[in-house]
């Protein structure tokens, strides 16, 4: 054993030096399933001193009620007085003086005797839950600090030992299933004793107690593969999991070059977990919703699923084998699994053309937050982490940018080099920590190799075009893209002789005061794609320096009157804004783009319009083509692309959702203004030969799923709209007052409430949720009164959700049923089969209950902001918040306040968001309310100032 004094980042920020390390742990627990805040343990640590000398061990403990405390060392056992105990609360740690100095290399144990506690709400470290039947359910969940809650230990990402655990079966009834880490070793009627794990990390113990049943498989019979859900749910249920398990191992192992050293690899479905899921070593830990496939499971939850599991499965690799050294750097194993998500998927699904789903799902809005100053922060912080800023980093930046970086990082040295240097990686620090260092140091030594990538390039929609590789310093690069916040948008523009090209940080969309361009620092990796006449398209990526280093980027063009596309696979973390000349030229080509090409045109076209009405105090440091909103510039080039988008009667799935959302705004700009009929109109021509597919989607067929097969190949993203796609199409064409649009929501909403009031209505026949909350949607807007209570009825009717994305920064809480009496009176329906979808559903539907044009209804729903049960639940409130501020009716005053007071309650409940959004009290601060509500209050100015001046007056002082 290789002896080395671990410097670690206590919970007070400084850096402390480890003298005592663990070599393994043998906890024993007896576990009680009842509502006990507490489980009795004990638990030995074998250390080993890696100083010269030590006089004490410092582990991690909270929460934790000792008994006794006892060291052996040397030939003799010490029962250590409680004098020679300090707890300090602070940093989360647990002192114990030994009884003499120990030198560097000698060995010894310690013995605890202690009560753990259970938590019966957190659920955080060891919970206590229910199943959907209410049978109790106990588990952990200890990622990133929660494993001192459970046992005393050292709780960093760079210690690794061994675990063995045992538990005795003196409180747990028949029929429960134990699991952990690794296979029983011994078992009897009395306790079951689990095999010794391999070396990891604290965080990665896991113990799931429940009442299970599971479908099993093998990876070579080498690997036991397993899939566990509750008794009460079809074991059928669980095998399109288990397939992706599988199918997920064996593409790891070839893409790492490394088998998956363990006898077994366990996925748990738990019906209550924190996170969506959990890398535990060897029992993954899915919350239930993420387990189930069916026939029936729709096309999105089946892409999350897929997602889901190869990124758990990737951590074994990184994460798990590979550690990270601190929690600094969590962006790198989290921005990693997530990069890697899309590598297998694009692999196992090449029809979903999952690349575009990145770039939207994953680049795009990372890079919406990202914009603005509040709500972003370095990937790595300036300062040691404390336990909140811990917990907080796992948060939509670090995983969302982080694999935007990563992806980046991989296009830029080309899939050869980049797949390479992983292996290296990992081979290198196969069961260690790393640093980021060393993976940069590792992509850098595969710059100077050549070997054949494990997967060829086309197979996982990759590219092989890297840049001059002799010259590129892959730390120095990625140095300021983890250490600060932000992105560059980059201009390009038509010269003699070629293009002129130059970068300044993305302007921040919500602030409404003038404020100085700032200039970009960062060296930016970009491909230009180059089209001529008669002539094959060719890529050349260059690195654009930062703007203090040069003015312009000039690039020489061989033919003047070439196409020019830049980040033509929207790989590049920045935005991309075209002059006057350029844009028509690859407009004219439109339909010959990939689609990665055309979603990004999209993407960064709208995104940008949204800040373009800034006024800078400097315009002339920008090309004089920088126009405010209203005026040429970029509101031309987006009508120029929707026209292009008709044009081409696009049906790709992601291009057609960027498109509806611009569209969406378009026409929500263009409300009481005089060209809102010539709006709609367009709209509708944008959009109305998608109908048919709207409506094919509103009936979806099941998957066909069978023996060996998952069946999902046949969404083709290409040609099929998602049923979520296909309501943001109708909500569009609705919002145009397309009169088939209009006919056709109301005979499907006619449908799904019929569907709804009979219990015994086939799956078959009942249409997509999801297009159907649309149809009510739009049902709503062109309706009456009866319409509004339609939507009523159904909104009452949807469960709150406990499936939240942890990538969402929504989270929403279980709230008692409503009490409807404070409303009008109104005869109920009676709807059979409760609605789970998703928060989406319930924020379509109260949103759209809140905008309505009818003001004593609008009065109605305002007053449910000051419902005491709403408080708690910051879906509904955005959602409302959302609706209220489309509604041009409610700028009377009185609901103003009641605004104010629903926005006033999402403050409160904001640091729950993990996010710095809203900690401070400052001018941004409020500006900064149109992120979380997208562009609502963005888009209102009048109605935002109003309701920030009703905020101040109810906030306390």
């Amino acid at each position: 054993m290789q002896l080395t004094r671990h410097k670690v980042h206590m919970n007070t920020g400084e850096t402390t030096t480890i003298d005592v390390c663990p070599i393994g742990y043998d906890v024993y627990t007896i576990p009680e399933l009842d509502e006990n805040e507490g489980i009795e343990c004990k638990a030995t640590v074998e250390w080993v001193v890696v100083s010269d000398v030590a006089d004490c061990i410092k582990l991690h403990s909270v929460e934790l009620m000792y008994y006794t405390i006892s060291v052996h060392v040397g030939a003799r056992e010490y029962i250590i007085p409680k004098a020679a105990i300090a707890v300090i609360p602070v940093q989360e740690l647990l002192v114990v003086q030994l009884p003499y100095e120990v030198k560097k290399g000698q060995r010894g144990t310690i013995h605890f005797h202690y009560t753990a506690r259970v938590s019966q709400s957190t659920k955080t470290g060891v919970y206590l839950a229910k199943d959907l039947e209410g049978t109790p359910t106990l588990a952990t969940h200890f990622e990133p600090l929660k494993a001192r809650a459970f046992l005393p230990c050292f709780d960093h990402p760079s210690i690794k030992a061994r675990f063995r655990l045992t538990v005795m079966k003196k409180w747990i009834p028949k029929g429960f299933v134990i699991l952990s880490n690794t296979n029983p070793e011994e078992e009897d009627a009395e306790r079951v004793v689990f095999k010794e794990t391999p070396e990891m990390c604290s965080y990665l113990l896991c113990l799931v107690i429940a009442k299970l049943h599971w479908v099993e498989s093998s990876v070579d019979n080498r690997i036991r593969l397993r899939v566990y859900i509750p008794q009460s749910v079809p074991l059928d249920n669980a095998k399109g999991c288990l397939m992706l398990v599988q199918k997920a191992v064996i593409f790891y192992e070839k893409l790492f070059g490394q088998e998956l050293r363990l006898e077994k690899l366990d996925l748990v479905g738990l019906k209550a977990l924190p996170p969506i899921a959990m890398e535990n070593v060897g029992c993954l830990a899915f919350r239930l919703n993420y387990v189930i496939l069916n026939g029936k499971t729709p096309v999105s939850r089946v892409q999350r699923i897929v997602r889901l599991v190869a990124h758990e499965v990737s951590h074994h690799w990184f994460g798990n084998s590979t550690s990270i050294n601190s929690w600094c750097i969590v962006w790198l194993k989290e921005g990693f699994a997530r990069y890697l998500e899309y590598l297998f998927t694009v692999y196992l699904f090449p029809s979903w053309d999952y690349w575009t789903d990145f770039a939207q799902g994953i680049s795009d809005c990372a890079k919406q937050m990202d914009a603005i100053a509040a709500s972003t922060h370095p990937l790595e912080p300036a300062s040691p982490p404390t336990p909140s800023s811990i917990t907080d980093s796992f948060d939509f930046i670090t995983y969302n940018k982080g694999a935007s970086i990563v992806r980046m990082l991989a296009e830029t040295v080309g899939w050869s080099v980049f797949s390479s240097g992983v292996r290296i990686f990992l081979s290198a620090h196969k069961d260690n920590s790393a640093t980021v260092t060393d993976f940069c140091n590792a992509l850098q030594t595969a710059c100077t190799l050549t070997h054949p990538p494990p997967f060829p390039p086309s197979s996982l929609g990759v590219t092989d075009t890297p840049i001059d590789l002799l010259t590129f310093r892959v730390e120095e690069w990625t140095s300021l893209w983890r250490t600060a916040p932000s992105h560059p948008v980059v201009f390009v523009r038509v010269v003699e002789g070629g293009i002129a090209m130059q970068q300044f940080l993305v302007p921040e969309p919500t602030r409404q005061v003038p404020f100085e361009v700032q200039p970009s620092l960062f060296t930016l990796p970009i491909a230009i794609k180059l089209h001529s006449a008669n002539a094959e398209p060719t890529i050349h990526t260059v690195l654009l320096p930062p703007t203090a280093t040069a003015t312009e980027y000039f690039m020489p063009l061989p033919d003047p009157h070439c196409t020019v596309i830049l980040n033509p696979h929207c790989a590049s973390f920045c935005r991309v804004w075209y002059d006057s000349q350029l844009f028509p030229r690859i407009l004219r080509t439109y339909s010959s783009h990939p689609s990665l090409t055309r979603l990004g045109l999209f993407l960064d076209c709208f995104r940008l319009l949204s800040v373009s009405s800034i006024q800078l105090q400097q315009q002339d440091r920008l090309p004089s083509w920088w126009k405010p909103r209203g005026h040429t510039g970029l509101e031309h080039q987006l009508y120029q692309l929707l026209a292009a988008f008709r044009d081409a009667r696009e049906t790709h799935n992601n291009v057609v959702s960027a498109a509806a959302t611009a569209a969406l705004d378009i026409l929500h700009r263009s409300q009481g203004e005089s060209c809102e009929e010539g709006v709609r109109r367009a709209v509708v021509g944008y959009f109305q030969h998608l109908l048919p597919k709207v409506k094919q989607a509103a009936w979806q067929e099941e998957w066909d799923m069978c023996e060996g097969q998952l069946g999902f190949e046949r969404f083709k993203a290409d040609s099929d709209l998602s049923p979520a796609v296909a309501g943001m199409v109708l909500s569009c064409l609705g919002s145009a007052w397309h009169s088939e649009t209009i006919v056709f929501s109301r005979d499907l909403r006619d449908k799904l409430m019929e569907s709804m009031s009979h219990a015994d209505t086939a799956e078959s026949d009942r249409p997509d949720l999801t297009v159907a909350v649309h149809a009510v949607k739009v049902c709503v807007q062109h309706g009456g009164e009866k319409d509004w209570w339609d939507a009523w009825h159904l909104y009452t009717w949807t469960q709150q959700p406990d499936d939240l994305e942890d990538d969402e920064p929504l989270p929403v809480t279980n709230v008692e049923p409503r009490d409807l009496s404070w409303m009008s009176v109104h005869p109920p329906v009676t709807l059979h089969g409760r609605v789970s979808q998703g928060y989406q559903l319930r924020a379509t539907l109260l949103e759209c209950l809140a905008a309505s044009p009818h003001i004593h209804i609008a009065q109605n729903v305002a007053k449910l902001s000051q419902k005491p049960s709403l408080s708690h639940d910051t879906s509904d409130i955005i959602s409302l918040c959302t609706g209220i501020l489309q509604n041009t009716a409610l700028i009377d005053q009185v609901l103003l306040a009641s605004s104010a007071r629903v926005i006033w309650f999402l403050i409160r409940l904001a640091p729950s968001f993990g996010s710095p959004l809203w900690l401070d009290r400052n001018e941004g601060y409020w500006q900064n309310m149109g992120a979380p509500l997208k562009t609502v209050i963005r888009s209102n100015v009048q109605i935002t100032r109003a309701i920030i001046d009703n905020l101040k007056a109810v906030l306390p002082q």
